[in-house]
């Protein structure tokens, strides 16, 4: 049976459908392609010479809300005997009834590369796919991080799953607390196709860089230090590693001066991203975020007095959080704001799977709107906390409409 497979794509979810298409392009007679929204609606699926046509989407709560109008036009254009709708990624996972209810014929929860493989075939062999599918697996170097025959490039992922469950965030309860960390040698791999095909930069996937290899609370230095030294090696003076920074971040009772003067010999980023959330000792509880304000004044010194720059992660609004806890996250931001510290600041959006899921965001008090807006001028700090608020706030009214469903596109920051 010839099958093509559509991965939809949008602005947020390339990673994902690459780590997909590369579980599935060596599949006989299956034939998978990254296309944009415009591109499907100008095709006519009679007219393809295939038996089965999939169409694949990847969501998370922003993206699907933001793209209702598309998924149901895509629907309406494309379901019939021959095509076959598929749902993945954090929001589909936290709430596959709703994704059914729109018309999907099943839902992948939690990991995509193994689930969609066996749905494949059980389409091949005629044999019925459950409206919930899940299939998790055990190890990262079972499936490439992106497609190494067709070279579809994105940041390598070197370590799935996250330990520490903080409420607001949806990666330990999309994956696993288990940690699933990819072998130096198939890094090496990948490294070594991209960069004879001309990639120069190299940045990497992981929910806390230093914790490659490492299931305790501390950096494994010899295996970060091996990882990095290996892709050096490869690339020598003609690529630049970019670690500890976008599209990761770092967990700040990870860093000493070890491990920094690993990544200062290895490294080409000047800048590093810690993740904070909160300067409240109160609300990093609550958050069960697991490190201490302490933790991150000293990965602040550490980090700079070995010459890095930083990006830190602030959020506001979360439940609960008092006046009291926002103006200590105020009074920490304008303590350590400085050339060489910028804050990367969000709004707290309440998302599906999580333990605050049914949790509403604390309104912004005007006063630190106010504050936020006068360091955004200062090029101090910056993010989407206006967007998220400007997100709720729709959601809210969807909510308010009976749970009818609502289109509406979100303006920018």
């Amino acid at each position: 049976m010839k099958t093509k497979v559509f991965f939809i794509k949008n602005s947020s979810n390339f990673y994902s459908l690459a780590s997909l298409y590369s579980a599935i392009e060596n599949i006989e007679n299956v034939y998978p392609e990254i296309t944009p929204y415009p591109y499907l609606l100008e095709i006519n699926v009679k007219n393809m010479p295939f038996d089965k046509i999939l169409f694949c989407f990847s969501y998370n709560t922003i993206s699907f809300y933001n793209e209702l109008t598309e998924i149901k036009s895509i629907l309406k254009k494309f379901k019939d005997n021959k095509t076959f709708f598929i749902a993945g990624g954090p929001h589909p996972s936290a709430k596959p009834d709703e994704l059914i209810n729109l018309g999907f014929d099943t839902v992948i929860t939690g990991e995509g590369e193994q689930a969609l493989i066996d749905l494949i075939k059980m389409l091949k062999q005629n044999v019925p796919v459950p409206k919930i599918f899940r299939k998790p697996f055990n190890e990262l170097d079972n499936f490439p991080s992106f497609p190494l025959k067709s070279f579809l490039y994105k940041p390598i992922e070197i370590t799935r799953g996250c330990p520490y469950g903080c409420y607001f965030c949806q990666t330990t309860y999309l994956f696993s607390k288990t940690l699933k960390h990819r072998s130096i040698e198939n890094i090496k791999k990948h490294v070594i196709q991209a960069f004879e095909k001309g990639i120069r930069d190299f940045r990497f996937i992981t929910p806390n860089a230093l914790g490659y290899q490492s299931d305790t609370n501390k950096p494994n230095p010899p295996a970060i230090k091996k990882l990095l030294s290996t892709i050096r090696n490869i690339i020598k003076d003609r690529g630049r590693i970019f670690f500890g920074t976008f599209p990761s971040e770092i967990r700040p009772e990870f860093v000493n001066d070890e491990i920094m003067d690993i990544l200062k010999d290895y490294v080409d980023n000047k800048r590093i991203h810690i993740g904070l959330q909160s300067g409240s000792e109160a609300m990093l509880k609550k958050s069960h975020r697991g490190h201490t304000v302490l933790d991150v004044v000293k990965a602040i010194e550490v980090v700079t007095k070995k010459g890095f720059n930083i990006d830190i992660d602030i959020i506001f609004g979360m439940p609960n959080e008092t006046y009291k806890d926002m103006e200590k996250t105020m009074e920490f931001i304008k303590n350590y704001s400085c050339e060489k510290i910028n804050f990367h600041v969000h709004y707290y959006i309440p998302l599906p799977g999580t333990p605050w899921a049914n949790y509403p965001p604390t309104p912004l008090p005007e006063k630190i709107k106010k504050e936020l807006e006068i360091l955004v001028g200062k090029g101090r700090l910056w993010g989407a906390w206006k967007r998220q608020m400007e997100f709720f706030r729709l959601i809210e009214t969807k909510k308010s409409l009976n749970n009818k469903i609502l289109d509406f596109k979100l303006t920018t920051c």
